[in-house]
């Protein structure tokens, strides 16, 4: 709670920054869980194949997809942390070795 009032201290333009710095950090992590997944899905699937993984594979990647779109408007290009081009190379990538 005494954050919380401390909050309400701050300029509005700091207190802007930091409510952006947070969410900016709620995306890091949401994307971060999605990449781990991905990534330990598809060695499950390399070293042993399921249709039920690779079924949750296939909607994590398009949940990427729709991170990297999410992304790309709330942020747009210039922010170095969460890039959509970044994201779509990765889905790509795995991608091409998934359906070799």
């Amino acid at each position: 709670m005494r954050i919380l009032n401390q909050l309400k201290e701050l300029p509005v333009n700091e207190y802007n920054k930091l409510i952006y710095e947070l969410n900016l950090q709620k995306r890091f992590v949401e994307l971060s869980i999605l990449h781990i997944e991905v990534y330990l899905r598809f060695i499950i699937n390399r070293d042993n194949p399921s249709k039920e993984n690779f079924l949750v594979l296939r909607k994590c990647l398009a949940e990427m997809e729709e991170m990297a779109i999410l992304i790309d408007n709330e942020y747009g290009e210039a922010n170095y942390l969460l890039s959509g081009d970044k994201i779509r190379e990765f889905v790509e990538d795995i991608q091409q070795q998934f359906y070799k």
